[in-house]
């Protein structure tokens, strides 16, 4: 039998049945450099609006993801590195899905979005999360 645990249930199952790269917001592996959990669980009536808080909640963390539209630079999670091709799949390109989620100056949701910021991803700190 193989192990059932979140790795194999987010990149054995979900990744492969579903075109749904929020699913790396969602399923975490409780690093400091993770998205962070939710305080509930997902449900199918909600699940929707749960991808997508979780998603922009992401963006969202200074920590983790920085728009610097002064030196025309975003600072991604290096989990856009990783996975960036499932991005891409879904939505075009890793800037279509960030533009709306990083800001909501349109300016700059068009500047992303054009490209016209240079992306650098950073580390991941793979401490464990308390």
């Amino acid at each position: 039998m193989k192990n059932k645990n979140l790795d194999y249930i987010e990149h054995g199952l979900i990744r492969k049945k579903y075109n749904e790269p929020r699913i790396h917001f969602a399923l975490v592996c409780a690093s400091v450099g993770c998205p962070a959990l939710r305080r509930e669980a997902y449900i199918d009536q909600k699940l929707e609006s749960q991808l997508e808080d979780a998603a922009v909640r992401f963006l969202s963390d200074k920590s983790k993801n920085r728009y610097l539209p002064e030196s025309h630079r975003i600072e991604l999670s290096s989990l856009f590195d990783w996975y960036g091709d499932d991005f891409v799949k879904k939505f075009g390109s890793i800037e279509s899905f960030i533009a709306t989620r990083m800001t909501t100056n349109l300016e700059e949701q068009k500047s992303i979005r054009n490209k016209s910021a240079e992306i650098i991803y950073l580390s991941y700190d793979w401490a464990l999360n308390e």
